[in-house]
C-alpha cells in the first residue's frame, strides 16, 4: 500500500473519530459538578434540634424553606415490599430551598443548571445504637462562579446549623 493510500485512510478514520466524539458529546450542560456528599456527625444534638437549626441557617440566609421530603418515612413505607426488614434510618429528611440570586446567576452560565436548584440538606439519625444525628449536602462543585457561590452557601448552611444545634 502506497504512502498516499495510507494517509487517506489515515485522514478518513480521523473524521470518522472526530464525528463520533462531536455527536456524543452534549452541546450545553457542560459545566462540571464534583456530586460530593458531604457529612457532618453533630456530638450531642437531637433529629429535632438539628432540623431546626437547618431551618434556622436557611432563614439566616434571608432564603424561604421550600419543602420538607419525609425521605425516612418514605424508607420505612417501601421497606417491606423491597424485602427490606431494616430500616437505615430512625428519622430522615430532606430539607428544600433555592436562592434567586444564585438561581439567575446559574441559569445565566449554563440553562441546564436548572437541575442544581433546589438545594437541599438531609437531616438523618442512622438507626444504630449510640449514632449521632448527621446533615449532609451534595456539592454541586466549584467549575463556576454560581457553583462555587452555592457550594459556599450549602457550606455556610450546614457550618452555622451544626453550631447552633450544638448550642441548644
Amino acid at each position: 500500500m502506497s504512502i498516499d493510500a495510507r494517509w487517506s485512510e489515515l485522514k478518513a478514520f480521523a473524521a470518522t473519530v472526530i464525528c463520533a466524539v462531536l455527536l456524543t458529546t452534549p452541546l450545553v450542560g457542560t459545566a462540571g459538578g464534583d456530586g460530593e456528599i458531604h457529612a457532618t456527625s453533630l456530638d450531642q444534638a437531637s433529629f429535632d434540634m438539628a432540623h431546626d437549626a437547618v431551618v434556622e441557617a436557611i432563614q439566616n440566609e434571608g432564603l424561604t424553606l421550600g419543602n420538607v421530603a419525609p425521605f425516612g418515612q418514605m424508607m420505612a413505607r417501601s421497606a417491606a415490599q423491597l424485602g427490606h426488614d431494616r430500616l437505615p434510618y430512625q428519622r430522615a429528611e430532606v430539607l428544600q430551598f433555592c436562592s434567586a440570586v444564585l438561581a439567575w446567576q446559574l441559569s445565566a452560565e449554563d440553562l441546564s443548571q436548572i437541575s442544581l436548584c433546589p438545594m437541599a440538606v438531609a437531616v438523618y439519625e442512622p438507626n444504630q445504637d449510640g449514632a449521632k444525628v448527621v446533615l449532609s449536602y451534595r456539592s454541586p462543585g466549584r467549575a463556576s462562579p454560581g457553583r462555587a457561590a452555592m457550594d459556599d452557601l450549602l457550606s455556610r448552611i450546614v457550618a452555622h446549623a451544626s453550631a447552633a444545634a450544638a448550642a441548644r
